[in-house]
């Protein structure tokens, strides 16, 4: 502790040391113009006052509420208690989005954990009847290639709508494929993004897509949705096919929902797990 009445010159390292901190942050600070230094113009030796020492408690004060360096030296320039308020609430305004980013990615991040546990031990290329409760999907035409900056732009206007209204959504987006109808000029089938949603009353309901409660088919594939190779999928969904055939089921909606698995685990197309969801009874 640095005696208040003491006139003694403290070098950097023995200030750093009396303050817990680093020469780096006193550096920083100097250079910042809110801890200046006394400097020897014969030896150019940094030295510190116990007045400084109460200087850089203040600043340390400041940066734990949540004070930029930038609004430090803003409010040593003009000090008064209107401009200190104010500066509070800039911080408590700041602190209260850094919380509700930081509870989304809580949200997100036990949403992801939740996912893989269920997935880790997942078999491949064996269909399976599991109950889905009831929920609601908010879609969006797609007419581009997944691979393509058209179907990149309009994957962000999807996502952008969602994030304009007040709605909770699953942080991986669906993509449904009608299997019953094919576009003529190129064979492929439509193709909607989706993404559920908790407040489905907020969005155009003739873009709401509802999954009422009920019976489910799903299977895990190994598939690259950005591959041009679309055969694993097609495969997977003749496979089911097959499988509701024989076990007597019967497919309660024309719309396939591919899930892309572990997106967030691996960039290895090799490794990419997909499921494919549909509803039957």
């Amino acid at each position: 502790m640095i005696d208040n009445n003491n006139d003694e010159l403290f070098t950097i390292n023995d200030f750093a040391k009396a303050c817990k901190t680093t020469k780096d942050t006193l550096y920083h600070y100097e250079k910042s113009d809110i801890l200046r230094p006394t400097i020897d113009a014969n030896n150019h030796y940094r030295y510190y006052t116990s007045l400084d020492f109460h200087k850089f408690q203040f600043i340390a004060h400041l940066r734990n509420l949540g004070f930029s360096v930038a609004e430090i030296r803003e409010y040593q320039g003009h000090r008064s208690v209107s401009g200190y308020i104010d500066l509070l609430e800039t911080v408590q305004e700041r602190t209260t989005k850094e919380i509700e980013g930081l509870n989304k990615r809580l949200v997100v991040s036990k949403f992801t954990r939740e996912a893989m546990l269920e997935y880790q031990n997942c078999i491949l290329d064996t269909p399976s009847i599991f109950h889905l409760g009831e929920s609601y999907y908010f879609m969006s035409p797609f007419n581009g290639s997944l691979n393509s900056l058209q179907g990149i732009q309009e994957m962000s206007e999807h996502l952008e709508q969602l994030l304009q209204k007040p709605s909770k959504t699953a942080p991986v987006v669906a993509i449904k494929v009608g299997l019953n109808e094919k576009k003529k000029s190129t064979g492929e089938r439509p193709v909607t993004f989706t993404s559920k949603t908790t407040t489905p009353e907020l969005f155009d309901q003739e873009r709401i897509y509802h999954r009422p409660a009920g019976e489910h088919m799903h299977m895990y594939i190994k598939a690259d949705l950005l591959s041009y190779d679309h055969s694993p999928i097609i495969n997977g969904f003749e496979k089911m096919a097959e499988y509701a055939k024989k076990h007597n089921y019967h497919f309660t909606t024309d719309l396939f929902c591919i899930n892309r698995v572990n997106r967030f685990v691996t960039t290895d197309p090799d490794e990419y797990l997909v499921e494919l969801v549909i509803g039957v009874e």
